[in-house]
């Protein structure tokens, strides 16, 4: 597109009292190295144009201050979320740049908050070269892209359901495995040692989650469990608990490890029933 056309809503951008109507912008930076931002912090300009050549510009920080921790913006891969405040509806072109540096975006999301309406901006440029310092994109938005978001939150949904179902079912082995233990053998010590390994075997299942649910997350939660998300970390913690109860007096082997190791049963058996 012609930077030449946005002449004419660049003329009304001051002739627009703009309301606080919120919209969403998701900013997919190329993930190949050094496609961030080459200046450190360098922020962006974007404008906003609906189809009645109306238009907004807005100026977006390197460094988000949203949350208790600063979030860099706009580094290899990175994935955005930026709210700003506009009157516009059904934008239909936008034009953005990097203040100083270069920028290989890939893809720009914009959505209504009041709405379930998407545009999406397809880039794939490096912007604030010689060649391209700023670059205008066309929407290209379709009931398919309104699909493929419907589906992603599905998937999520999906995954949750699966992980929900995974400690349960865990849960429910340990539990039926120490009553069966005690029915069996009739030693208290034998069913103490399956339900302490069936607890550990949870804790460990859970923290196998949490790392997965971390993976590509920039959230503070990312502090708070890093021990569950360090592998090192993790199997430290199990062999503590493990070393402090197979020491005492208390502990049988043979049903402490098949208590342990329920977890793993509970992982092939929701496969089998997914499947």
């Amino acid at each position: 597109m012609n930077l030449s056309k946005l002449s004419t809503p660049f003329a009304l951008i001051s002739a627009k009292n703009m309301s606080s109507k919120q919209k969403h912008i998701i900013f997919i930076t190329n993930k190949n190295y050094n496609s961030g931002i080459s200046e450190p912090n360098s922020g962006i300009q974007i404008m906003l144009t609906d189809n009645n050549n109306n238009a907004s510009l807005h100026r977006i920080e390197k460094f988000s201050n949203a949350s208790k921790y600063t979030k860099e913006r706009f580094t290899d891969g990175s994935i955005d979320n930026v709210e700003v405040f506009s009157n516009l509806d059904d934008i239909k072109s936008i034009w953005i740049f990097p203040e100083t540096g270069t920028w290989k975006l890939d893809t720009v999301y914009i959505n209504d908050d009041d709405s379930n309406s998407y545009s999406k901006f397809e880039c794939d440029e490096v912007i604030g070269t010689t060649k391209i310092p700023a670059l205008a994109l066309e929407s290209t938005t379709s009931d398919l892209l309104k699909c493929d978001i419907g589906n992603k939150s599905k998937d999520i949904e999906e995954y949750n359901l699966l992980k929900k179902n995974l400690i349960l079912t865990n849960i429910s082995l340990v539990s039926l495995g120490t009553l069966v233990t005690l029915c069996i053998h009739g030693d208290i010590t034998e069913g103490k040692s399956f339900l302490f390994g069936g607890l550990l075997g949870i804790l460990y299942l859970f923290m196998l989650q949490t790392q997965t649910d971390l993976i590509g997350s920039n959230t503070s939660n990312k502090i708070l469990l890093f021990p569950f998300a360090s592998p090192p970390i993790r199997l430290l913690i199990i062999t503590y608990f493990s070393s402090v109860f197979i020491s005492t007096n208390e502990c049988v082997l043979l049903p402490y490890a098949l208590g342990f190791f329920m977890y793993k049963l509970a992982v092939i058996l929701d496969v089998i029933f997914i499947i």
